[in-house]
């Protein structure tokens, strides 16, 4: 426990046990969550920021320790800090970025999984089909209880194979998924149609057919993957030595209340473009 901080060293307690430390022995700071701890060699001090005086005696440690070396304290990064202790909150950073990532590649996985299981979530079922007709590149069958039954890529499909069952005799077997309309009309998507064992149409087609339709929607859904992966590991590594870079890539990453030690990035940006 901190007893006082007068200018010529620092009193500490704990369990009865009393420790006497100069401010020149200061050998570095770390801030956690909500201590701040300070280093005199291998010996650590912990600070808690929300404790009476807390937060003075880490800027008085500060002053003392800025008149004895011209400088700040310097900070030791957290080991397990992917930004080497030069960003605040990293851990909030960090739950970001996996959110993100994970969003995006679950969005990808649904939409892969919606388009190779196309037999998923199909019922089966006999039909006789009376009518047939085309609409907006739907082929469209009508059954003898008014049931309709959609075929889409109809302009990709050898659709005379199926018209030619369109006779209000012949059987088949429909795998298709239902759904109703706003008027209670019964209708189904067809994913495939069978007769005699000989498939008028395939789950493979549709399957092919549907790839080919959902394709550039699952390219940009991949590219997304890239492009924020590239992000992560750019924002680590500029985070990880922000002095390197100009202020105004730093900025593409982080906010500048987040980068701690700010204005010396700005500072050695500007002495490297007077060189």
């Amino acid at each position: 426990m901190l007893r006082h901080f007068p200018d010529s060293d620092i009193h500490m307690r704990f369990f009865g046990i009393k420790r006497r430390f100069t401010y020149d022995q200061i050998t570095g700071i770390k801030e956690n969550l909500h201590e701040t701890c300070l280093y005199m060699g291998k010996r650590r001090i912990m600070i808690d920021e929300f404790a009476t005086g807390g937060m003075e005696f880490i800027w008085f440690a500060d002053q003392k320790y800025r008149k004895l070396h011209k400088k700040s304290i310097p900070e030791i990064p957290n080991a397990k800090d992917i930004f080497n202790g030069n960003i605040e909150c990293p851990g909030e950073f960090i739950f970001v970025f996996v959110l993100v990532a994970v969003v995006i590649i679950g969005v990808t996985i649904m939409g892969c999984c919606t388009i190779f299981h196309t037999a998923s979530n199909t019922t089966k079922q006999p039909a006789v089909f009376q009518s047939f007709r085309i609409e907006d590149n739907t082929l469209i069958l009508q059954d003898s209880d008014g049931e309709i039954y959609k075929i889409s890529h109809a302009d990709k499909l050898q659709t005379e194979k199926i018209t030619s069952v369109c006779d209000g005799k012949t059987e088949v077997i429909v795998y298709g998924k239902q759904y109703k309309l706003d008027e209670g009309i019964t209708n189904y998507s067809v994913k495939a149609i069978a007769h005699r064992d000989i498939y008028l149409l395939s789950f493979r087609e549709t399957n092919r057919l549907e790839y080919l339709e959902a394709l550039p929607v699952l390219l940009i859904l991949l590219a997304l993957n890239l492009i924020w992966g590239i992000f992560v590991a750019c924002a680590i590594i500029v985070g990880r030595n922000p002095i390197k870079y100009s202020p105004q890539i730093v900025k593409i990453f982080f906010k500048p209340e987040y980068v701690k030690n700010y204005q010396d990035v700005v500072k050695q940006h500007a002495l490297r473009k007077r060189k």
